[in-house]
């Protein structure tokens, strides 16, 4: 059996990169940003991982804007993020998993942070 740990570090493998890093003013987390944090940040955080012979679960990939001056989601800076990290994740294999897009859930108001954002994939993974 593969651990969450396990997992999550396969698939921030596949997103720290520079073509992510150079491009986001935060960072990636595994879990939580920081409190008060308003930097552009990607977060990850298994969802389910089942104890079977193939392990298939989900994974909330999470990426976190500040909105723009009206009070509203910054649309262009999503998108220019989503075009960035969609191929890195979509229909991906690494040594012991694979990765696709389950859901695109779209924009939502994060209710912990002010004044931020944030664009929910749902992740499905498979082991190998």
């Amino acid at each position: 059996m593969r651990s969450s740990f396990d997992i999550l570090d396969a698939l921030y493998e596949l997103i720290n990169k520079p073509v992510v890093t150079d491009v986001i003013s935060g960072k990636i987390y595994s879990g939580n940003i920081p409190d008060k944090d308003q930097n552009e940040n990607i977060t990850i955080k298994t969802l389910n991982n089942p104890n079977r012979y193939l392990q298939v679960g989900y994974i909330n990939l999470n990426i976190h804007i500040k909105e723009i001056q009206s009070g509203r989601p910054n649309l262009a800076r999503f998108k220019e993020i989503l075009n960035i990290i969609i191929p890195l994740v979509d229909d991906v294999k690494t040594g012991t998993f694979t990765f696709q897009i389950d859901d695109d859930k779209g924009v939502f108001k994060n209710q912990e942070l002010d004044s931020m954002y944030f664009y929910n994939l749902k992740l499905k993974f498979q082991t190998i």
